[in-house]
């Protein structure tokens, strides 16, 4: 009796080591592929716009077509948007520690109107791209220049 037990436990652990392992590994490492896709197109996307200071609307269209086009494979992913636009004093020179934010709707709102956002030099801009509610990856940063 012993011995059958043994052989059915055997039979099981080579099933999960041969079959059930190698998929799970293969998964793991398709998420880790996708993580990586996806923060290199927000990194290039925001640096662009950090350089410029101009968020483009067919750019951002290319943008989440990308990112959309792996939502395919099971997972819906959802991109945010956040401006912090700081104040000036009546000078216009120091930045006071006023901040408005404008967040997706607002800036797609713009958008929709016109074809580009514009950012003020030292603003800042952030996206983050959200894999059933949670965060998978974020980058963001100052506003370098005003190119327009």
């Amino acid at each position: 009796m012993n011995d059958a037990f043994g052989k059915v436990v055997a039979i099981l652990l080579c099933a999960y080591l041969m079959f059930i392992a190698p998929v799970s590994y293969m998964i793991k490492e398709t998420e880790n592929t996708t993580q990586t896709y996806i923060l290199n197109e927000i990194t290039v996307f925001v640096e662009e716009v950090k350089n410029t200071g101009i968020l483009d609307k067919e750019r951002y269209n290319i943008l989440c077509e990308k990112i959309y086009a792996l939502s395919s494979y099971g997972s819906r992913y959802e991109i945010d948007m956040i401006h912090s636009k700081h104040g000036y004093d009546e000078d216009g020179k120091e930045i006071i520690f006023d901040i408005d934010n404008y967040y997706k709707n607002d800036i797609l709102k713009i958008l929709s109107i016109s074809d580009c956002y514009y950012m003020n030099e030292a603003d800042y801009f952030k996206m983050t791209v959200y894999k059933g509610g949670i965060p998978i990856c974020f980058y963001g940063g100052g506003i370098k220049n005003e190119a327009y």
